[in-house]
């Protein structure tokens, strides 16, 4: 029978991840989508210290700030549509408070560098290679913030150019963390906005660059997400309503690539046995108080308890809490 499709399956990594193993994320809302079902799936994994992030200066520009963690200062803060802000942490650390602001910022930062100083895996999803930077200024801004859009220029970074500034922040990075593994992806949401063939050509740059920087690095490797999508994925039912974000079929599947890539068959079961607990507490029963749900919660709290006694590093101690609550 023909093949109708053509099936991606990237090469098995020899840098496995386990659950306590310490991976940082930095990078697109595509970042997100695999650091949430890491989170939920109870790995060490920390995401986005700025909040999402689409750009590689900018990206850089984080893992410096985060190696030597830069404070952000009163006066980098503005103030536009009744927040505060800054160009290079993301809108969800924005509050009507400037003095709140401040302190979510760094105290994110702080825990970051504290996280990174350990880590044994950074994550990087590259969203686009095109950046906007502040005019009067120099340096790629993260967020806009909704300024308008006459007070940045709009530039196309170059492969030689993000190919040197991956070098000179991999010579800080590597002397902060010796030890550190490096996954690159790109990300599978196309930046539409900016045309068709804009946004072609800067994911391909961001490949371009990104191959080069992993052949200079041992500790560097790519992982296909985008590739995955575009060609394994070529069909509009896995994006969402707006045609340009994968659906969440689409990032199941490219989750299940990825853990087959850089997981043991071990991790791999493990995670199913907390899967199927938060499966289980996720269970809505018509009768809360009946004998049957208080058995059904009781049988969970017991398997909870057990991985938690084998396993004592899991961050599972919410799911434990839940089941012990038999009269809920």
């Amino acid at each position: 029978m023909s093949e109708f499709r053509t099936p991606i399956f990237p090469k098995r990594s020899e840098n496995l991840i386990n659950h306590q193993s310490k991976v940082l994320l930095i990078g697109s809302c595509f970042t997100e989508n695999i650091g949430n079902k890491m989170k939920n799936l109870s790995f060490d994994c920390f995401q986005n210290p700025f909040g999402i992030v689409y750009n590689p200066q900018s990206i850089c520009d984080q893992i410096i700030q985060l190696i030597y963690n830069i404070s952000i200062e009163e006066h980098e803060l503005f103030f536009q549509n009744e927040q505060w802000h800054n160009y290079h942490f993301h809108s969800r650390f924005s509050r009507t408070d400037k003095t709140e602001t401040q302190k979510a910022m760094n105290e994110s930062m702080a825990e970051g560098h504290l996280f990174l100083k350990d880590a044994e895996y950074l994550i990087i999803t590259l969203g686009t290679a095109k950046i906007y930077e502040l005019n009067g200024t120099e340096g790629a801004v993260a967020n806009c913030h909704k300024t308008p859009n006459s007070q940045f220029t709009q530039k196309m970074l170059s492969v030689e150019k993000i190919f040197e500034l991956f070098n000179l922040t991999f010579c800080h990075l590597l002397k902060f963390n010796p030890s550190i593994k490096i996954i690159f992806t790109t990300s599978p949401i196309r930046h539409w906005k900016d045309g068709a063939t804009e946004n072609l050509l800067s994911k391909s740059t961001l490949n371009v660059a990104t191959y080069q920087i992993i052949d200079k690095y041992n500790q560097a490797e790519y992982f296909p997400a985008y590739e995955i999508m575009m060609d394994d994925l070529r069909d509009y039912r896995f994006y969402k309503d707006d045609m340009l974000h994968p659906s969440e079929q689409a990032i199941d599947y490219i989750w299940e690539k990825f853990c087959s890539t850089y997981m043991s068959e071990e991790t791999l079961k493990l995670s199913e046995q907390i899967f199927n607990l938060i499966n289980a507490k996720n269970h809505r029963p018509f009768n809360e108080k009946s004998e049957a749900h208080l058995k059904f919660k009781n049988q969970n709290y017991i398997r909870a308890k057990e991985l938690k006694t084998h396993y004592p590093y899991l961050k599972i101690d919410v799911l434990i809490n839940y089941f012990s609550q038999l009269d809920n």
